[in-house]
């Protein structure tokens, strides 16, 4: 696995170079990132719901250059997508991990 959690300049570049832009959108990614609406669906087994709140996840982290977060994401929804996931709760929480690490880095980022 990457040890990088953030590319900036790739985010930057996705944003046709616009640094306040990209930096107003990690803003934004600290509260509207679908952590708990992902919560939710394992909570109560909403698989459909959970595919598509980890598909929107793992595209504003694509987007967004989050590295590592991207890495996990994909893994976990292509579990999702082919129906080999056994333990949602389980197999989630690198998910969980990952996103706390990220959005502590973008925390400092922006300070």
């Amino acid at each position: 696995m990457d040890a990088k959690l953030i590319d900036m300049a790739d985010g930057v570049r996705r944003f046709a170079g616009d640094l306040d832009g990209y930096t107003e959108t990690l803003q934004l990614f600290l509260t509207k990132n679908n952590l708990a609406e992902i919560r939710r669906c394992i909570e109560t087994g909403d698989e459909a719901n959970l595919k598509e709140y980890t598909h929107a996840l793992k595209g504003m982290a694509g987007g967004l250059g989050l590295l590592r977060l991207f890495e996990v994401v994909s893994d976990v929804y292509a579990r999702l997508r082919d129906g080999s996931m056994t333990d949602a709760a389980a197999e989630f929480a690198p998910v969980f991990v990952v996103l706390d690490e990220t959005m502590q880095t973008i925390k400092e980022i922006l300070a």
